[in-house]
């Protein structure tokens, strides 16, 4: 009767472990992008860096923002004082990547911010296009949300 319960058990922990989704697939499996063309041929302004509202003065040259081409797959835009760019990837179930990022390399008052910006678009792993609102996921949680 042992055997069996031991059996039984050990049969209930590896079905189980089938069954549990990873943090960073739940933004992309459990909703979906309403119009990916959406994405495309878009200011994105920047509205927060890992769930934190960002505040943009008078020390910033330009609203930090994002912009994407469908035709060549190329990422733009301004990190606040740096331009930026470099290609993205798309996969399956809102997946995206930006495995380089290029930036030119002006010193400004806001470079702590601008490096938080850049390091969020490298650790994308996932997106979500909802409300005229653009999220950015890392490891299941929010890098960045645009507007």
């Amino acid at each position: 009767m042992k055997r069996i319960i031991s059996i039984f058990t050990i049969a209930l922990v590896f079905s189980a472990c089938g069954n549990v989704k990873h943090q960073d697939q739940q933004a992309t499996d459990d909703e979906k992008t309403e119009n990916p063309s959406s994405l495309y041929d878009k200011e994105w302004r920047l509205l927060s860096i890992d769930g934190e509202p960002i505040k943009v003065d008078s020390t910033f040259a330009k609203f930090p923002n994002l912009t994407f081409k469908e035709d060549s797959l190329a990422f733009s835009g301004s990190g606040g004082c740096n331009g930026y760019g470099g290609k993205f990837q798309l996969e399956e179930n809102n997946g995206i990547s930006f495995p380089y990022v290029a930036a030119t390399e002006m010193a400004c008052p806001n470079m702590e911010l601008e490096q938080r910006f850049f390091d969020a678009l490298r650790n994308t792993k996932s997106y979500l296009i909802k409300s005229d609102t653009l999220t950015l996921y890392k490891d299941g949680n929010v890098a960045a949300g645009y507007v």
